[in-house]
């Protein structure tokens, strides 16, 4: 029994991680490393970057991606990062110390990051990986998002973040339409995402929902006697009424949200 409900939670997960998989295989538009505004009274400013330049390594370490520099910089604290520049037909080293800047992160929590001041040109290629590699990448993903889906709700539960940014069912035809507008691959990646919060969502310990009849099963295994059945009705009750003030709140955003665009 534990399986069977087992079984709705992982497949939507493991339609997550095929669906990222074949993103990545197909080819996603990923930005280079290459220099767009360059801010004045900033480190790169001062080292001579200019617009234009692209950046081939950091520290000796090959960069490919825009967002693979960027996190080498936010995570450098401050030390010395010597970069291999290409500018034109000539490449170059110049040595940068990123300033180190207190800013708040997308759930409203103070982090340290380093800045050298410096924006993406824009410019971007199509990356594709092999099956294996895709899939590798896929489940990383798909962790990722499940992790930063549960840090949401945690925030939510700690009063951080709104609970007006939750949405429902016209929320997610919303954004599925705008997604499909942007392409099939934006709608797949769209779809992982909502599947992923599926599984999150079934598997909280909420009466009715499966993550209820999990603990419930898992109880039973290993006191080896039925859980009592009353407790199990009352329970029943309790969930369907969280389930209705849940949904109610959702719409309620949705609803919100339309009046507030019109």
């Amino acid at each position: 029994r534990l399986g069977i409900v087992f079984a709705g939670p992982f497949f939507n997960f493991l339609f997550a991680i095929v669906a990222f998989a074949a993103i990545f295989m197909a080819g996603m538009p990923t930005l280079l490393p290459e220099v767009g505004e360059v801010k004045p009274d900033y480190p790169a400013y001062q080292a001579g970057l200019q617009k234009g330049d692209r950046i081939l390594e950091v520290n000796g370490a090959p960069i490919k991606r825009w967002e693979d520099l960027a996190q080498v910089i936010h995570d450098s604290d401050g030390r010395p990062l010597s970069l291999k520049v290409e500018r034109g037909q000539k490449i170059f080293q110049v040595s940068v110390a990123p300033q180190v800047s207190t800013q708040k992160n997308i759930f409203g929590d103070e982090v340290r990051v380093g800045l050298i001041g410096i924006s993406p040109s824009g410019s971007s290629f199509v990356e594709r990986f092999d099956p294996f590699t895709a899939t590798y990448r896929a489940v990383v993903q798909s962790w990722r998002i499940t992790e930063l889906t549960v840090i949401s709700i945690v925030k939510i539960f700690e009063g951080k973040v709104s609970a007006k940014t939750i949405g429902g069912p016209i929320l997610i035809a919303q954004l599925a339409g705008q997604q499909a507008k942007a392409g099939v691959l934006s709608l797949v990646f769209f779809m992982a995402v909502i599947s992923i919060n599926l599984v999150i969502l079934n598997v909280l310990p909420i009466p009715v929902l499966d993550g209820w009849h999990m603990l419930i099963f898992l109880v039973e295994g290993i006191t080896g006697k039925p859980v009592n059945l009353k407790l199990r009705e009352r329970a029943q009750q309790i969930g369907v009424f969280i389930i209705i003030l849940i949904m109610l709140l959702v719409f309620y955003n949705d609803l919100s949200r339309i009046m507030g665009a019109q």
